[in-house]
């Protein structure tokens, strides 16, 4: 299984979707492989591929933080486009000045905060937020 398919793979399942056939085919394979006593890199054919098991989890842990900016910038509220995008990446200046600084070392959100504060924690838990206007637009396009 490549690092890229188990990005995919481990998307859609968090997504609710349904895997690609292949993938989940593969998944099975490997599952049954460490039934048998291989380690999970091993039976996933990941361990010989230490660079590519970086970029794997790098790819899954952007994909969490821009599904929780997707969420966020519904929560914005207005038609999606380059205004919202704008009011976002505000709020993201704002949260990562202000509240970030004493929000990061907590597992959760205080209970107190709004969902689209939740949001962004949830996003800059996963993944550094995006610093540019140009890199919040690829975020809230791009599709795993």
């Amino acid at each position: 299984m490549t690092p890229d398919m188990l990005v995919q793979l481990a998307d859609d399942l968090k997504a609710g979707r349904h895997p690609d056939d292949r993938a989940a085919g593969e998944l099975i394979a490997a599952i049954g492989l460490w039934f048998e006593g291989l380690s999970l890199d091993e039976a996933l054919d990941l361990k010989s591929d230490r660079a590519g098991r970086e970029h794997a989890r790098t790819q899954y842990r952007r994909s969490v933080r821009d599904r929780h900016l997707r969420r966020a910038a519904e929560l914005m509220g207005g038609p999606p486009g380059h205004r919202r995008t704008v009011a976002l990446h505000h709020e993201i200046e704002r949260f990562i000045g202000s509240i970030w600084p004493s929000w990061k070392h907590l597992d959760a959100p205080p209970e107190r905060a709004s969902a689209l504060r939740r949001e962004l924690f949830a996003a800059a838990k996963a993944y550094r937020l995006p610093g540019s206007l140009t890199g919040l637009r690829d975020s809230l396009n791009r599709r795993y």
